[in-house]
């Protein structure tokens, strides 16, 4: 078992290289730097999982997780997962957080590219 970066620029090319790695226990971890819309400084990591049939990618430290019959539907439910914690805590008032919301709001600030 390994871990990679990988810096592919199309979901489906994505999905295929790990897919590969993956079925055949060749992968445990990847970075993205890019989650959806949101373009990184720096990269996430991600644990990938194979299971009974089902794909799991899972970033424990800022709790994404996406799950699926297909390694398509686990990123959709990553990218999914991480747009829900940029709109319920990067872009909420930090009045409104617990301090340790706003731990994970700073970082997330610092590593998510403007525009």
């Amino acid at each position: 078992v390994m871990s990679i970066w990988v810096k592919i620029e199309t979901p489906t090319l994505l999905s295929k290289f790990l897919e590969s790695m993956s079925k055949n226990n060749q992968i445990s971890e990847i970075e993205m730097d890019r989650i959806g819309k949101y373009k990184l400084k720096k990269p996430i990591t991600f644990e990938v999982f194979y299971d009974k049939g089902v794909w799991t990618i899972e970033n424990k430290k800022y709790n994404i997780v996406g799950c699926g019959d297909t390694i398509e539907e686990a990123l959709k439910e990553v990218e999914e997962d991480f747009e829900v914690l940029v709109e319920e805590i990067v872009n909420e008032d930090d009045a409104n957080l617990h301090e340790s919301a706003l731990m994970v709001k700073r970082e997330l600030k610092g590593i998510i590219e403007e525009g």
